[in-house]
């Protein structure tokens, strides 16, 4: 049974920092009142509902000039380095956050800039930028998917600052790692999450939904059509991914359920009964979490954060 921490406002992605001690902290994206949202659980009684517990983030009164970086953002990381990652819908760009004060926001001018965007030196377009992850290799790998109104094709960048200006702008600092339209024309990807090298990545588009497992195993940088499995295939409308330990966490939005998936036989998909199960339902607890549930973070093997788009969580 998993232990599964709701955060009181409605959120839309949801980062579990780094180093939690003895306290849990977190980041959420509100679309409602276009924020990210710093919550700690101050008291140790497992919520961040209580006074003084969320503070805002960054939002659109930030000093660094950025007008509206928020408005509906759709994705969060962390990288080790403790810089904060954050994917907008709506200016569909990129940003780069990081708390340099230790006040638990990122609202300064010094703290906040654009990471990567379409206005970038290689020409790459960043339609919808719906899924962020650190690489292995330090790297930020970004999902762009494309819409039915700016067909573009549908990729995962590699990004990378190599210059000191702080972003991934710069002629170089962006490459194609894998191009998704070439494995299934009508891709619509979401999330990506690294297991070491490998990463997964869901892919949602129409009834031909599929988690992949992706390697650039021969190391040249990008990862070509031998190098992607189909992990699971047909998935659920799996559309937040996480790992804890070896098992792929997998969040159904539809049925409000959260599926496990490990690789048992390390043959590089699931393909046996044993290999998945239902790991957490929203229709068997006692707390009303209501509709809607749409990102998870796992913390550990028997710890998750979710968030919902629903109603807010009744104790």
């Amino acid at each position: 049974m998993q232990t599964v921490f709701l955060s009181a406002l409605a959120g839309t992605a949801l980062l579990a920092a780094p180093a939690f001690g003895a306290t849990l902290q977190a980041l959420y994206a509100d679309q409602t009142t276009a924020q990210v949202i710093f919550a700690t659980d101050k008291n140790g009684d497992g919520d961040a509902n209580d006074p003084g517990e969320t503070q805002v983030f960054i939002d659109a009164s930030n000093r660094a000039g950025l007008p509206s970086p928020t408005g509906n953002v759709f994705t969060l990381t962390q990288a080790a380095d403790g810089a904060v990652f954050v994917g907008d819908g709506n200016t569909d760009t990129v940003y780069r956050l990081k708390d340099r004060n230790g006040d638990n926001s990122a609202q300064l001018r010094q703290e906040a800039s654009v990471w990567f965007s379409a206005d970038n030196a290689e020409g790459f377009t960043l339609v919808t930028p719906n899924g962020l992850a650190e690489g292995p290799d330090g790297a930020i790998y970004v999902d762009e998917a494309d819409s039915r109104g700016a067909p573009k094709g549908d990729y995962v960048y590699r990004t990378e600052a190599l210059n000191g200006a702080g972003d991934a702008s710069d002629a170089g600092e962006s490459t194609v790692w894998l191009d998704l339209t070439a494995l299934n024309p009508g891709s619509s990807p979401f999330e990506i999450v690294f297991d070491g090298t490998v990463a997964f990545i869901t892919d949602t588009a129409g009834g031909a939904r599929r988690i992949y497992r992706a390697e650039d195993i021969d190391g040249d940088g990008a990862v070509a059509a031998s190098e992607v499995t189909q992990y699971v295939a047909p998935s659920p409308f799996a559309f937040s991914i996480d790992l804890a330990g070896d098992t792929l966490f997998a969040l159904d939005i539809i049925a409000d359920q959260i599926l496990a998936y490990t690789d048992l036989n390390a043959n590089g998909i699931i393909d046996a009964p044993d290999e998945q199960a239902v790991a957490w339902d929203a229709a068997l607890i006692d707390i009303e979490v209501g509709a809607g549930l749409f990102s998870l973070a796992a913390l550990s093997p028997d710890e998750i954060l979710l968030t919902s788009n629903g109603s807010t969580p009744e104790e």
